[in-house]
């Protein structure tokens, strides 16, 4: 296919509050876009650029992603308030930007984190994890995913269930079942999610013991030895009682994507309900708690 036949995009950039990624991302899903990148500022201010097919009708894009994005600036103060930027962004060589910027990580003990261009061969790791970069949170880069994995590393044993509770690329459900959960759900609310997960299951080889859903009503009366919560602080504090719920007497509650400056807020919302077993971990400026229910 002719390069000019599928590189040239509308690219749109501006900053959202980074607890409504997953909403924004249902948007631009909605409105054709071809994929996005995303980069964490200061409080929680997430810097977005999306790119759609630049035979959409521009207007009309404008005008419905304009309209949201004010939504959300009225809804979230004026410290989120930025200008919305279109332009055309030529060629883009979007396979050469992907390897420049996916690089194999290694910041688990026996675990590497590979793209699927990626020889996997060519890494002596324990275990190795294929992940397609894709719209979706959880590509292995992060200090929360990475903080989630190192806690996944250190409690699954062979035979646990399992939960990833915004499972994104579904990068912690398939970790645990390569460490030998006997079962593992994976739940998140954007559809994009659950496709992404699925592709890379199939990508590592995965082929029993998983499930991925948007519907709470096929777990919400079970209970798993190990709940993974790859949040942030908005949905962690709207969803914590319900994940100390869905973990078993005994079992580990991972909770990640906190922000340094956020812990003692967290550890708040624990004493509250008379948790105090629980251990801190930091990676970056970014913390996990894990706690014993």
């Amino acid at each position: 296919m002719p390069k000019d036949e599928f590189s040239r995009y509308i690219k749109v950039e501006f900053k959202i509050p980074l607890s409504e990624e997953g909403r924004t991302l249902n948007l631009l899903e909605e409105l054709g876009f071809t994929g996005a990148e995303t980069g964490l500022g200061d409080d929680d201010i997430l810097f977005m650029k999306a790119y759609f097919p630049e035979n959409l009708e521009a207007e009309s894009l404008k005008k419905e992603l304009s309209k949201f994005l004010q939504g959300l600036y009225a809804d979230f103060g004026s410290r989120y308030q930025g200008p919305i930027d279109f332009s055309n962004a030529g060629y883009t060589d979007w396979e050469k930007l992907s390897h420049e910027n996916y690089l194999p990580v290694r910041e688990v003990p026996k675990l590497v984190i590979l793209a699927p261009w990626d020889e996997p061969d060519q890494f002596s790791e324990e275990i190795k994890l294929i992940i397609n970069p894709g719209m979706t949170f959880g590509t292995g880069q992060h200090p929360s995913t990475i903080l989630a994995l190192r806690a996944l590393r250190k409690f699954v044993r062979p035979g646990i269930r399992t939960l990833d509770y915004g499972t994104g690329t579904g990068i912690l459900a398939i970790y645990a079942l390569k460490l030998g959960a006997e079962y593992v759900i994976g739940y998140d609310n954007y559809p994009g999610a659950i496709e992404s997960a699925l592709e890379n299951t199939k990508i590592n080889h995965i082929d029993r013991g998983y499930k991925f859903t948007i519907d709470k009503s096929g777990f919400h009366d079970s209970s798993f030895d190990i709940v993974a919560a790859n949040l942030d602080l908005k949905t962690i504090t709207a969803s914590l009682s319900e994940l100390i719920g869905l973990t078993a007497d005994k079992g580990k509650l991972i909770l990640s994507g906190i922000e340094q400056h956020e812990s003692d807020t967290v550890g708040e919302l624990l004493r509250v309900r008379g948790i105090d077993n629980y251990e801190t971990n930091y990676h970056n400026d970014w913390v996990a708690f894990i706690i014993e229910v």
